[in-house]
Formats: structure tokens, sequence, C-alpha cells
């Protein structure tokens, strides 16, 4: 779900190539730099709202047994920045290399979609039920490899988060 914004992303600059809009900026006396970084700073403000709603309705959820969610109640606000702010750029980053290779914004859609999809599936698959890439057998250069991609990295560290959060509670800290 953290990943939704990606096939956005991809859509939007793809679909200003398709319809030439970044020409007529071009025309119009806009530098190819300064549009690139007007994007990245758009989506990395809007992913940064996205981000800050998640963590706020996430840190104030409160069963009425007086559960609340570890995740967010037994770390440092400072970690959540971090990792939260390096998942952002990567993601956008990512998302900015594949416009560049899509030429339609139709079949960016679909593409960025069904990659958001696919690699959530297999990332939930492969670090939550099973722990594949958690377990012995896995080198730590295969696991590095496969957090080059933004969702993967995301899983990796939220499968790390979890594994802090237990620990914690099993010490009983916060």
């Amino acid at each position: 779900a953290f990943y939704i914004l990606f096939p956005t992303i991809v859509v939007a600059l793809v679909y200003e190539k398709e319809a030439k809009l970044r020409v007529m900026m071009r025309m119009m006396g806009l530098g190819t730099s300064a549009y690139w970084v007007i994007n990245y700073i758009f989506w990395f403000i809007i992913y940064a709202i996205f981000t800050i709603i998640f963590v706020l309705f996430g840190s104030q959820i409160r069963l009425s047994s007086g559960y609340r969610l570890g995740l967010f109640y037994r770390q440092e606000a400072s970690i959540h920045v971090v990792f939260f702010f390096l998942f952002i750029n990567h993601t956008i980053a990512f998302a900015m290399l594949w416009s560049s290779l899509l030429r339609s914004s139709r079949s960016a859609s679909i593409g960025a979609t069904l990659y958001a999809i696919g690699m959530s599936v297999i990332s939930i698959t492969a670090w939550d039920s099973g722990n594949f890439f958690n377990a012995d057998s896995v080198s730590e250069g295969l696991r590095t490899f496969i957090t080059l991609w933004p969702v993967w990295g995301f899983y990796r560290g939220w499968s790390e988060y979890k594994a802090y959060a237990m620990q914690a509670a099993m010490q009983g800290s916060k």
C-alpha cells in the first residue's frame, strides 16, 4: 500500500513526455535540470505528506484494550524520518528512471501498476510468510542486491522495524 504513488509518478512524467509538454516548457525557457528538480521536489512533498499522515495515524491508533502499534510506539521518531526519507527518494528516483524508458502513458500505467502490485506481493510473501530473505541460506550480497528495488528495500526495512519492535516488547521498554 505504501508503494501506491509509484505508478502515479511514472504516469504523470510519461504523460508530460507523450503530450510534448516538456518540449513546450523548454520553448518557454525552462531548462531540463530545472524541470527535473521541480518534479522531484513536487513528488517529494506529495510523498512526504502521505508519509506524515501514515505515521501520525499509525502512532495514534490505540485499541480499547490499550494496545498500541509497536512499530510506531516503540521506535524513535528520528528512525521513521530517516527510513521514510530514504524510501521516498529511492522511489522517486526509480519512477523517474521508469518514465525515461517508457513512451506511452497507457503502457506506463499498466506496467507501473503491475510492477507495484507484483513486487509488493512478492515482497510480502518473501519477508513476512516464510522470511525467505532473512534465512541463513541467503547471502548478504543477494539481500543487498534485491533491496536496490524500492519496494523490496521498504519491506526489508519494515521487517527490521518489526524485529526491533518485538525485541523492545520482550524487554518491556516503552
